[in-house]
Parts: structure tokens; C-alpha cells; sequence
């Protein structure tokens, strides 16, 4: 565990999953094995939950029982409007699905007690503006869960 510090406060605490790729292990496989470790590590209902780099909704899904409300958040458009069709098919009233980015995230500063960021942060251009940007929307006290397949720059996971 890693703490974070802004001005002088702890603000987070960030858990790394190791999630081990064995060559017989499928991308779906490695995937859902992936997502029920993310889903185990929040314990307690939490108000508000970000997920960074959403995709279809999934991990949207799976927090919106855990979660007051569940925000999500996808860069390319085709993910937004299928995650909303997806949510909306499964009546979650408690989710909603935003386009937009990890480096400039619209939602006001300490909002989230738990944010995540799966299998994301290696694809994000400018991973120091995002890391700003998470830092200003979590609450202090809140969760980061960050989950990587990386293996090629350990140095630049390590400003995490």
C-alpha cells in the first residue's frame, strides 16, 4: 500500500493486484479473475465510485451494488453509448456514463470515495495529469484502485 499526499492530507490508499498471465490463461478468463479481485477489495457501501476507462460498463455494473451511485467514464464514444444501453437494459438507476478523459475529469474536487482504474493507465498519454486529476476527485480517506498488465516501464508505475 502506497499512501498519497495533497497539502498535507492523506487522500488515498492504493492497493496494486497482481494478476499473474499464464499462457493458458484466455483474455476473458484473465479478465473475469481480474474483476472479482477489483469487486473483493471495497468491503463496505460506499457513496460515490469513478471508473476510469469504463468500457462496456462491467465493473460499473458489479459497483452499482456496492455503490450509492457509480460514475463511469470512457474516452471513445462507442463504449459510452453501449455501457448506457447495457446499464439502462439492467435497470441500474444508480450508474451514469460520461465521455471524457483520465487527464481532465469533470467532476468536482473530493467527490469519489473509491476510484478505479483498471487495465487503463498504461493507455493514457499523459498519466501525470490523470494521477493530478485523480488525486483532485477522490475524497480524502478514498480508494484508488489501480490495476495494470505494465510490465515494460516499472519506473513510471512507480510515480503511482
Amino acid at each position: 500500500m502506497i499512501s498519497i499526499a495533497r497539502n498535507g492530507r492523506d487522500i488515498a490508499a492504493i492497493g496494486w493486484i497482481c494478476i499473474p498471465r499464464r499462457r493458458k490463461c484466455t483474455p476473458l478468463r484473465y479478465r473475469e479473475h481480474g474483476t472479482r479481485r477489483i469487486v473483493a477489495i471495497v468491503k463496505d457501501r460506499v457513496n460515490n465510485t469513478l471508473d476510469i476507462g469504463c468500457g462496456i460498463g462491467d465493473l460499473v455494473r458489479l459497483f452499482a451494488t456496492k455503490s450509492e451511485m457509480v460514475f463511469g467514464i470512457d474516452i471513445a464514444d462507442a463504449n459510452v453509448q453501449l455501457a448506457r444501453r447495457n446499464l439502462l437494459r439492467d435497470q441500474l438507476l444508480n450508474t451514469v456514463i460520461v465521455q471524457g478523459s483520465a487527464e481532465s475529469l469533470a467532476f468536482s474536487a473530493d467527490s469519489f470515495d473509491v476510484v478505479i482504474i483498471a487495465d487503463v493507465i498504461e493507455h493514457v498519454r499523459d498519466i501525470n495529469a490523470a494521477l493530478t486529476e485523480i488525486a483532485r476527485v477522490l475524497r480524502p480517506g478514498g480508494l484508488l484502485i489501480c490495476v495494470t498488465a505494465a510490465r515494460g516501464n516499472p519506473k513510471s508505475l512507480g510515480r503511482l
